[in-house]
């Protein structure tokens, strides 16, 4: 009858931020992280990437037996994407109710905004001794998957290369 500890498992970044981030989230803007991650999907690859959901406006019920009343969903988005999405906005109600399992939304709003997309940052890997190259191609050499071994081999090139600049002085001998 006493207190017993939850069972202890390992969990991903991924989940525990959004663990963390969906209360938060929900009690601001009314979205959840699903909607946010299955936006793509929900509304167009072609658009996604210039459209954002802000928030989902709920109509306040003045008592318990008022009846349920679906909310309006705000969206963000680039001026060329606002005509796409006005072109489009049965469908993807379709698709965020659908999402939702419910009449949940049944109008959008839309509200012109700059998006700002995110950017890959690519850094240039130090060279590589031509020996530990000849090293690790040896050691990867055995494995039949290919994208194991390329894994495995970029693995080792990076570290040979943090071994050899000394940005990581755990490696170095």
């Amino acid at each position: 009858m006493g207190w017993k500890p939850k069972k202890s498992h390992f969990s991903s970044l991924a989940e525990t931020t959004a663990g963390l981030l969906d209360p938060i989230l929900r009690k601001k803007t009314g979205l959840s992280v699903e909607l946010m991650q299955n936006w793509p999907l929900l509304i167009g690859e072609e658009i996604a990437g210039s459209t954002i959901p802000l928030k989902i406006l709920w109509p306040r019920r003045s008592s318990i037996d008022d009846p349920f009343k679906p909310a309006t969903l705000v969206v963000g988005c680039e001026a060329y994407a606002a005509m796409i999405l006005t072109h489009e906005t049965t469908e993807i109600l379709q698709r965020i109710n659908a999402f939702f399992g419910f009449i949940a939304v049944n109008r959008i709003k839309i509200e012109q905004c700059v998006i700002e997309k995110e950017e890959v940052v690519r850094f240039k890997r130090p060279p590589v001794d031509e020996n530990d190259r000849k090293f690790i191609d040896e050691v990867t050499m055995q494995i039949d998957n290919i994208g194991l071994r390329n894994s495995l081999s970029d693995l080792g090139l990076s570290i040979f290369a943090e071994k050899h600049t000394g940005h990581d002085k755990n490696f170095n001998n």
